[in-house]
């Protein structure tokens, strides 16, 4: 498994134990590994400028020895899979990605490496994934369906195939021969040692990758919407072992993201060792982070899900309005905030101020179990978390909708933000504060965005924990803007170490590390 310094841990899969630590090379991460077919060597490709190519050894093929073998810097240009090959001459292992392919060759702890050459037989094209094929032969899989084969002494192109109708992403070789792929368009393909397809599978929805079992009598499929199936050779039955969502699974890695088939215009709060976050199907789901974002439990709101945060008293607050898109196919009750049990999503209550106009765009847990709703109208409202009823009102007067609400650690305080990049603060009771007065407050939920940095942007479209998103799709922090999602950031939120963003625009929730 690779970690953020850029070095490999070897786990002990029967007891789960770390075996042993490899040293990295001080990047940014891991962006893909590989095992050798005799399990003694590991090859791991750094998330660095250089997607350095580091190769570990372990003698006694049990890692407790592990150490590393060779290091070398790659190719500036994205690097997506790496692979082991086996028999025959020429280079040891191959990496590929982004318009190429680079033949990797150890010899005596050094290591040197050969570009590849596409050739009349495959023109270039980034690839998605490779895998050994038979000796001297690998096969990679492209993002406009085919599958190449290259002659690994020659380090050129000599056949091409066309699988998939769309990318593919992912490929694997099959114990006794041949190779299982899949694809965005929904199927998983088997094919023969002569590249023949000898089945094509529809698994219901875009396949990110497949896996065979050490007999090749079962194959394991990972869909988009988070869903895991599992797939009988023989038959071709396909059955469901992890059911999937709606609208999307969010990684807990940093700066990851999965997206799903449906849209979303909700904030992801950290949740209990997970996630919840919430969608236009009207569904709030929490996902266990540390299991590989496994789906942990579900509660039907009955409405739209437009916010939610999470309380220390163990309670999720979930917000409904009207503004969460045309997609919503659940009827709406605006301004309503919904209570769960944060560990089993069951449903405590619900409240609505009675003359409540608008929908709610944000949440904030503050002292006790408050909980402060920014609304669309420009005001916040206060419920009381614990025994679901309306508590007061702060304000009505923001010149635009809230995208942003926080409140100081002693509730003197509560600080809000409007989508024209108006900053305010305010009393429990509605009196203005002075920007002087809450230079010193802490806050429940972080840091509101400073003034001036509000006042930089002219499309704010969410706020929390001192950070800005962006109608663009960016994410405005102290450094500047990073490029976080492909449209409107619909909410942010904060968790010990990290702060989560989420957009409808291409369905993902970022994870982010606060540096």
């Amino acid at each position: 498994v690779g970690d953020v310094s850029g070095g490999v841990n070897v786990f002990d899969t029967s007891s789960g134990n770390l075996v042993v630590k490899l040293e990295g090379s001080g990047g940014s991460g891991i962006g893909c590994v590989a095992w050798s077919a005799d399990g003694k060597m590991c090859a791991a490709v750094g998330s660095d400028g250089d997607h350095t190519l580091s190769v570990y050894f372990s003698g006694s093929g049990n890692w407790d020895d592990g150490a590393l073998y060779a290091r070398s810097n790659n190719v500036s240009s994205a690097v997506s899979f790496v692979c082991f090959t086996e028999g025959g001459e020429g280079a040891d292992l191959v990496t590929g990605g982004f318009n190429h392919a680079m033949f990797w060759t150890l010899k005596s702890g050094n290591i040197s490496s050969k570009k590849g050459k596409f050739g009349k037989e495959g023109s270039i094209q980034p690839l998605i994934c490779g895998a050994s094929f038979k000796n001297g032969v690998v096969v990679t899989g492209t993002v406009g369906g085919t599958i190449l084969e290259w002659d690994v002494k020659e380090c050129k192109v000599i056949k091409k195939t066309l699988a998939h109708t769309q990318c593919v992403t992912s490929i694997s070789k099959i114990p006794g021969g041949g190779v299982v792929t899949s694809g965005k368009d929904g199927f998983v393909k088997i094919f023969d040692g002569s590249m023949g397809n000898i089945n094509s599978i529809e698994v219901g929805g875009v396949c990110l990758g497949v896996s065979v079992d050490c007999k090749g009598a079962k194959l394991l499929a990972g869909l988009s919407d988070g869903s895991l199936k599992e797939i009988v050779v023989d038959s071709g039955y396909v059955g469901v072992l992890v059911e999937g969502s709606k609208g999307f699974w969010a990684k807990g890695d940093a700066g990851v993201k999965v997206p799903g088939e449906g849209k979303v215009l909700s904030s992801a709060a950290a949740c209990e060792g997970g996630v919840v976050a919430g969608g236009a199907d009207g569904v709030v789901r929490k996902w266990l982070t540390g299991g590989g974002a496994l789906p942990a439990a579900k509660y039907d709101v009955g409405s739209a899900v437009s916010a939610v945060a999470v309380g220390a008293g163990g309670i999720v607050a979930v917000g409904c309005g009207s503004g969460v898109g045309a997609d919503s196919d659940v009827k709406t009750v605006e301004g309503t905030v919904v209570f769960l049990e944060a560990g089993t999503l069951n449903g405590i209550g619900k409240a609505q101020k009675d003359d409540q106009g608008g929908y709610v765009t944000c949440l904030a847990f503050g002292k006790g179990d408050l909980v402060y709703a920014g609304m669309s109208g420009g005001s916040v409202e206060v419920f009381d978390a614990k025994n679901g009823t309306f508590s007061f009102t702060v304000n009505e007067n923001m010149s635009s909708k809230v995208v942003g609400v926080d409140v100081s650690v002693d509730g003197n305080v509560i600080s809000i933000a409007g989508e024209n990049g108006e900053l305010r603060y305010m009393t429990p009771k509605g009196k203005e504060v002075g920007v002087e007065d809450v230079l010193s407050v802490e806050w429940c939920n972080g840091t509101m965005p400073w003034r001036a940095e509000m006042a930089s942007y002219e499309d704010v479209s969410a706020t929390g924990g001192g950070v800005v998103g962006l109608a663009s799709g960016g994410v405005a922090v102290k450094r500047g803007v990073v490029v976080a999602h492909g449209g409107k950031v619909a909410g942010i939120s904060s968790g010990e170490d990290v702060f989560y963003s989420s957009s409808a625009e291409d369905n993902g929730v970022f994870v982010w590390t606060k540096v």
